[in-house]
Formats: structure tokens, sequence, C-alpha cells
């Protein structure tokens, strides 16, 4: 072999191998890409599926002066009494401002709490969160959330129905 070739074969193999380096980071960018948008839509999902739950829970409630609580369905609020755990209680939706973006919180509080303005046991369930939109409707409640995760976005949108027809 000479000098030439030996130079000519260590270029050609700098090449593939640069080639092939190029693939594997972009192959593995794209699958960290893939995967975070995959997990915050999970994650959407079973809050989502969580919100349901507690409509489907539903009990209906005395709305007077003396009941204690009045149900809330406004746009980044959403509230109503429910049976969570065996206990009744209030549940509550809220978008809350964080440190650079909003997040959306679950709140639940037994009657007593509710009543008292206590605010019971705080949880939050999605980061993120852009837009957390109610609409009530006579039979059911849309929900619809926007989140931006990085440069992934997407919209999610479920319909809440309680076996009475009403939250």
């Amino acid at each position: 072999m000479t000098l030439v070739e030996v130079l000519l074969a260590a270029i050609v193999f700098a090449m593939t191998m640069t080639g092939l380096s190029l693939h594997v980071h972009s192959s593995v960018a794209v699958w960290r890409r893939t995967t975070a948008s995959i997990e915050a839509s999970q994650s959407t999902h079973l809050m989502l599926d969580q919100m349901a739950q507690d409509a489907a829970n539903t009990v209906p409630w005395d709305f007077g002066e003396s009941a204690g609580f009045q149900p809330v369905f406004e746009n980044h609020v959403l509230a109503f009494v429910t049976v969570s755990g065996g206990r009744l209680g209030v549940v509550s939706y809220l978008l809350e401002e964080g440190e650079g973006s909003s997040e959306l919180v679950r709140r639940w509080q037994t009657m007593p709490q509710a009543q008292a303005a206590h605010p019971g046991r705080v949880t939050r369930v999605l980061a993120q969160v852009s837009t957390f939109d109610v609409r009530l409707f006579p039979q059911h409640v849309e929900v619809t959330l926007e989140c931006h995760r990085g440069a992934a976005s997407f919209q999610s949108r479920r319909l809440l129905v309680s076996p009475g027809g009403r939250l």
C-alpha cells in the first residue's frame, strides 16, 4: 500500500464516521423530543382522567345561601361537589401562575373545610399550562387544556359528564 492509498482510506473512513455520528446525534435528538412529548401527553391525559372521575362522582348540591359552597364553571377555575375516597367534599381545578409559567392545581376540601374557607389538600397536577378553558353546557362541561413543553405544544379537550346529567 502506498501513502496515497492510506490517506485516501483514512479520508473515506473519516467521512463515513462523521456521517454516521451526525445521523446518530440527530436520531437521539428526535428520540428525546418524542419522549418528552409522549410524557407530557400522558401526564395531561392522566390528569384529565382524574378530572373525569371526579365529575363522574358528582353529588347534586343545594345552591342556596346556606349551602356554604357554590359550584364554579369559569375559565381557569372548575369547582364542584363530589365524592372522593368515600368522603363528600369540594374538588377544584385552578390555573395558577408559577415562576415563569402557569400550572394546573387540584384542590380537595371536605365540606367543613370548604365552608370554613380552609385550603384543604392542594396538588400540583400539571405544569406549563397556557390555557385552561371551561365551557358549561346543559348536560356536560367541556374542558380544554393547552400545554407548552419546550418545542412541543399540544391541546387536549375532554367532556366531563356526571351520571345525574349536571355537575
